[in-house]
């Protein structure tokens, strides 16, 4: 047809989480995310790194990189754990910072999942060091995840979730592990569709 292919290509950039997340010490004992004026902020940085980006591929075009309709993608490495307060202050987001930060570029980015990559395959159905036989349950809804949370599992901060939650539509949280990254994990969100959840949550209740 005579049309060139268009070959993406990824265009890393490193961001400050402290340029973006706001958070409001005072609000509460972990401090609350002020969702307008982060929102505002990672608006103006995704304009700035794209203007960079427009030039990089400007600069390549010029030097004759892009015959074969090479055209660049923007992805984003982000730190968790560090934000700003409204005095623009550096602070931390304390517990669990690096896993709420993910879902709060999750809420922020608009995006349809979030992954939490930690060292076990999923939501497990017990304690596996007094339960050998535990399963990995596949659906949890953020109840019984909250549930589970409460009762002693360690995989995610029910503070995490609330991103999640709060966004429209709800983003589903997946949690995978780091060393089985072929493994689907266990996926959290507004219902679970496996009744083995229900049960986990009566068990260890």
């Amino acid at each position: 047809n005579g049309q060139r292919s268009i070959i993406r290509h990824p265009y890393f950039v490193y961001l400050d989480a402290r340029r973006v997340i706001t958070i409001d010490e005072e609000a509460i004992e972990n401090g609350a995310v002020v969702w307008s004026v982060s929102e505002e902020k990672l608006k103006r940085v995704y304009e700035e790194e794209m203007d960079g980006m427009m030039k990089a591929e400007k600069e390549e075009e010029e030097e004759g990189g892009s015959a074969d309709g090479r055209s660049f993608s923007l992805h984003f490495i982000v730190i968790g754990f560090v934000a700003s307060n409204t005095d623009g202050v550096p602070t931390t987001l304390q517990r669990d910072g690096s896993d709420f930060s993910a879902a709060i570029f999750g809420r922020l980015l608009r995006s349809r999942r979030i992954t939490i990559w930690t060292d076990v395959d999923g939501v497990l159905s017990a304690d596996p060091r007094r339960v050998p036989q535990c399963q990995i349950i596949p659906d949890v809804s953020y109840h019984e995840a909250a549930e589970l949370a409460y009762f002693g599992a360690k995989v995610v901060h029910p503070k995490t979730m609330t991103p999640a939650i709060l966004a429209s539509p709800q983003i589903p949280i997946y949690i995978r592990n780091t060393f089985n990254p072929t493994f689907r994990g266990s996926r959290i969100f507004t219902h679970a569709s496996s009744t083995a959840a229900a049960a986990a949550t009566a068990t260890i209740g």
